[in-house]
Formats: C-alpha cells, sequence, structure tokens
C-alpha cells in the first residue's frame, strides 16, 4: 500500500498472522462476534464472504482490501491536518477550548470500509462517508445549537497558510430528539468538506459534556455496546446496516415487555443464566430459545434432545386440538408409539420427571392412571405454534387444501379463524405464533380475492390478526369495499 495508514495496518496485521496462526483455516470459527481487534474483522468478514466465495483466504481478503481503498486512504490522509485545522477554528469561535473540546478520530479500519461498501452500498466505496470523523464535545446545548447554526448556513474558514476551507452539510441526525437504541443523545452530521480544490465527506458527533462523561465511564460503552449488536445480528438480518437502529429498537421494545411480564422474565433468565447470546424479537422466538435450552441442558445428548423433543411435540398437538390443559396417561400411550412411551415412562419415574411438564398424579406400578400439565400453559401454546410452523400441521385452521379466500372455500376457512380467534382457549397461541401462523397459512398463495365470498366484520377481522401484517406487501388483495 502507498497510504502510510495503510502501511501501519499491514505491518501489524501480518505480523499478528504470524505470532497468531490468523490465517489458519481452523481458526475461523472460533472467532467472537464480540471482538474487534483487526484480525478478527478480518476473520468475521471472511466468514460472511465464504457463503459466496467459499475458497477465498484471509490473505487474499486482506489484500482485496488493501487494492480496493489505497487511493482513497491516500486522499484522506491529505485532507486529515487541513480537516483538524478547520474544526479548530469553528471550536474557537464557539468560545470553546481546543484540547478540551474536539476529539479527532482515527480513520475508519479499511475492513470495515469494505464491509460497508459491499453490503451496504452496493461496491460504492464513496458511499462509505465516515472515514474520517471527528467529535466536538460543548458544556450546554445551547452551544451545540450554536454550532450547528454556523454549520447549517455553510461554514468557511481560512487556513494559515491562506486556503480556504468550507464545510457543508449532506444530511443530519438529531438523536437528542429521535433516540437510537443505545438512547445515547448527540446529533450526528455528515458534511462535504472542501479546501485547495479537494473535497471528502466527513461526519462529526455533537455531544454534551455529561453524557459524554457517563459513556466514558468504566460501567457503560455505548459504541461498545452497539457493536456487539451489530456483530451479533450480522448474517441474520437483510439490510443491516440501513436497518440496524429499528432492529435493536424494536427488539429493545420487546425487552421492555419482558421484564413487566413475569413468565417472559423467567424464560429470559433461562436463557441467559446459560450464557447463550439471544437478542430475541418476539414472544415466539423467546419461548422457543428458552424451551431448546431447557431441553439442551435436561438432555445434552443430540439424539436424547431429539426424541424428548418429538413426543413432547405428539403430546402438545392432541392435547392443544383438544382445548385441554389437564393431559392423561391414555392420551399418552394414545400419540406416542411403543419406543417412544418406554421413553415417556422412563421420565416420568425420573427424579426430575419430563422436562416442562408438572406431574398431577403419577403413575403406580398397579394403575395407569397418570395426570400431567405443562408447567405453565404458555408452554404447551409455544410448542404447538412451533409444530404448526415446522411440520406442516395443518388441523388448526382446517386448511387441508390450499388456502384461498375463494367461493365456497373462503367461507369455511374464514369461520375456521373466527372460531380460533373468539374462542378464549386459543387467544394467547394466536398471540404468541400471530404472523408466523399467518405466514404459513398463506404459504402457497399468490392471490387473494376478498370480492367472491365477502367477509363480515368479525371473520375479517380474525384474519387480519392472524395475519399480523406478514403478507400485505406480498399479496395482491382484492377488496369488495361494500
Amino acid at each position: 500500500p502507498q497510504s502510510k495508514y495503510l502501511m501501519g495496518l499491514n505491518t501489524d496485521i501480518m505480523k499478528k498472522s504470524t505470532q497468531q496462526g490468523i490465517v489458519e483455516e481452523e481458526n475461523l470459527e472460533k472467532v467472537e462476534s464480540s471482538c474487534h481487534n483487526l484480525g478478527n474483522k478480518l476473520l468475521l468478514l471472511l466468514k460472511k464472504r465464504r457463503a459466496t466465495e467459499p475458497i477465498l483466504t484471509a490473505t487474499a481478503l486482506w489484500s482485496e482490501i488493501i487494492s480496493r481503498t489505497d487511493k482513497i486512504y491516500i486522499k484522506y490522509e491529505d485532507m486529515l491536518p487541513l480537516f483538524k485545522e478547520a474544526l479548530e477554528g469553528i471550536v474557537k469561535l464557539a468560545g470553546l477550548k481546543v484540547d478540551e473540546a474536539l476529539l479527532i478520530g482515527s480513520l475508519k479500519d479499511p475492513i470495515r470500509v469494505l464491509e460497508k461498501t459491499d453490503y451496504e452500498y452496493e461496491g460504492n466505496i464513496f458511499s462509505v462517508r465516515d472515514i474520517l470523523r471527528a467529535r466536538i464535545v460543548c458544556g450546554t446545548i445551547t452551544q451545540v445549537c450554536e454550532i450547528m447554526e454556523k454549520l447549517t448556513t455553510g461554514f468557511k474558514y481560512t487556513l494559515h497558510d491562506g486556503k480556504n476551507a468550507s464545510l457543508t452539510i449532506v444530511r443530519s441526525k438529531n438523536k437528542f430528539q429521535n433516540l437510537g437504541p443505545t438512547h445515547f443523545r448527540l446529533i450526528l452530521v455528515n458534511l462535504c468538506f472542501e479546501c485547495d480544490g479537494k473535497e471528502v465527506h466527513v461526519e462529526i458527533q455533537f455531544v454534551q459534556k455529561e453524557t459524554l462523561a457517563l459513556e466514558n465511564s468504566k460501567d457503560i460503552d455505548s459504541h461498545e455496546i452497539y457493536e456487539y449488536f451489530r456483530s451479533y445480528l450480522d448474517g441474520k438480518m437483510k439490510n443491516l446496516g440501513q436497518n440496524l437502529d429499528f432492529i435493536l429498537d424494536s427488539r429493545m421494545s420487546f425487552f421492555d415487555t419482558i421484564s413487566k411480564t413475569p413468565v417472559l422474565l423467567s424464560l429470559l433468565i433461562v436463557i441467559f443464566s446459560e450464557k447463550k447470546k439471544a437478542l430475541v424479537k418476539d414472544a415466539r422466538e423467546l419461548y422457543q430459545v428458552a424451551i431448546q435450552t431447557v431441553l439442551e441442558k435436561s438432555f445434552p445428548t443430540p439424539g436424547d434432545f431429539a426424541e424428548v423433543e418429538k413426543l413432547l411435540r405428539k403430546i402438545v398437538v392432541k392435547n392443544h386440538l383438544g382445548e385441554a390443559r389437564i393431559f392423561k396417561e391414555d392420551t399418552v400411550k394414545a400419540v406416542l408409539c411403543d419406543d417412544e412411551y418406554m421413553i415417556w415412562q422412563k421420565l416420568v419415574q425420573s427424579d426430575k420427571g419430563p422436562p416442562l411438564i408438572k406431574i398431577l398424579v403419577k403413575p403406580s406400578e398397579t394403575s395407569d392412571d397418570g395426570e400431567y400439565q405443562f408447567r405453565h400453559l404458555s408452554f404447551q401454546e409455544a410448542i404447538f405454534v412451533q409444530v404448526h410452523i415446522e411440520d406442516n400441521e395443518k388441523g388448526f385452521f382446517g386448511n387441508e387444501q390450499p388456502f384461498k379466500i375463494a367461493t365456497p372455500h373462503s367461507e369455511f376457512a374464514a369461520l375456521n379463524i373466527e372460531s380460533r380467534y373468539h374462542n378464549p382457549f386459543f387467544t394467547n397461541t394466536l398471540r404468541i405464533g400471530r404472523e408466523y401462523m399467518g405466514k404459513k397459512l398463506l404459504n402457497d398463495v399468490n392471490y387473494l380475492d376478498f370480492q367472491k365470498g365477502a367477509l363480515s366484520a368479525k371473520k375479517h377481522k380474525a384474519l387480519q390478526m392472524v395475519l399480523g401484517g406478514q403478507c400485505i406487501f406480498k399479496y395482491k388483495l382484492s377488496i369488495d369495499r361494500e
């Protein structure tokens, strides 16, 4: 590389590669997404790229990063001292002390620059607007507003050597008003910095002094928290970079719901007690991860885990469709094969009993009159939802045929949906499985016709609840306004 910044990084990463074997194939799966040193960032990007380029190596990827970013870093290195002097000018004009108020960040690392370029900006590296970054710390919100006013009208400044520099706002985000998921309050401004016939895009954060002191305390690091969540969700979500704030905010909102609901909070504690990483977005995911955690803890061997999960699912379907909380031994016998029933008997006779199950009446050697129930009805409901969306269970909505809202089938299906919706026993089932069950219901449909079989208000409301907004953009609706 010709860039001095990249030269330093190149020397550092090659040295670590030799010392730590960072480019060795077997180290790839050991990379923790919470580690953010340069070597780990390279391997995390390599893992992502391997999905489409299976033979790509870390050495080849690093060479690609250097070649694609070298010229732009040379440009930013040339502009860095000019940018610093211009910011010192605006800080002095605001009556602030440069050494206290101005923090010039290091250039954004090239691995993250290339990742944003390819996965967020369709290969256009010039869309990455925060390679050169700074933070201005103000004592009061009034000072923040005063500097923003200067920038809004277009800030021009003459440097010590007579060169003219200017800063023009391209876009801004007011995170005092529109809080991000970590609630760290700041104003984030992207600007075009022009000087000596050259221009680059830069980013400036405006923060209040006390807020920054809180962030820099030993207990809180909002950037580290943000990076952890970004790394955790990366690969799991589409368009993550553009939607990260919304995704995190929606999950944080659900965590707020969890904190107010004892049974949901207990499930979250179960997950975290096993040191599992889980950023669940809704009740279905929470129950799924918690139940899986309990079963994995009880049955570490994958084969045992699968067998127990299978028999629990069979019991759940029979019991839930029968609108029953309690189930008896004869129900278990009826739904399980001989081998599964032997496993069930061993679980019942064990010290801990079957996982998630409360034994009301334990069968004896002379009697098979066992009675059971799930420790919480919501466990039964959540497992039923999972069976419904994964195992092609069709009895709940009576949709043995591909579901279409068209006469005569529409009336039957809508009536079936309405009856489930207005049945108190299934209220929480539909809450847990809402959009997922709707998506399953409409899995093979590409056209919905409401005109042929007009739905009553009650049926329409029931259908709306089940779909949960899931399909509105996927299916063409023909609605009879009458």
